[in-house]
């Protein structure tokens, strides 16, 4: 187990999506619905963000991975347009998976997770389009999966390229 937390798997991260009465806040993120493929080992992960996603109004989770062999399949066979990977994620040993993945899939907007920002500039070296620290909040994430599926990309923390 790693030794940081992931905001976005306690209940305090949906707290800025509930309105006053309780319910949950429709979220709106984008002009079109966002079809979102989840790619990280660990069930508690994948779980927290689907939960997080399904919050919004306009992202629809169409599939779940728990390892780089089936992500390409997954990605053609549920038509998404939006892939959150983590580095981490069981066959990807390095680089060469993200860049086999930028090259099958070029159209695709890929955001990298890791809960280690010593990886983000190999992994925009890669070919991802964004970098979230799995350590942020759930309202940074969903802001720079806005931004991905306008076609900004995030280069660093401080500015977008």
């Amino acid at each position: 187990m790693s030794n940081y937390e992931i905001p976005w798997l306690s209940d305090a991260a949906y707290r800025p999506l509930l309105d006053i009465s309780g319910k949950g806040a429709d979220v709106s993120l984008m002009e079109s619905p966002a079809k979102v493929i989840i790619a990280d080992g660990r069930a508690r992960v994948r779980f927290g963000l689907r939960t997080l996603l399904d919050r919004t109004s306009d992202v629809e989770v169409v599939g779940e991975v728990e390892k780089a062999d089936d992500l390409i399949e997954t990605i053609e066979a549920c038509c998404a347009n939006l892939v959150l990977v983590d580095w981490g994620l069981p066959g990807l040993d390095n680089e060469a998976p993200i860049e086999a993945l930028r090259e099958a899939c070029p159209e695709v907007g890929l955001i990298v997770l890791s809960g280690h920002p010593e990886v983000r500039q190999a992994a925009l070296n890669a070919g991802a389009d964004a970098f979230v620290n799995k350590t942020e909040s759930p309202v940074y994430l969903l802001s720079v999966i806005e931004d991905c599926c306008r076609q900004d990309t995030y280069r660093t923390d401080e500015e977008k390229v």
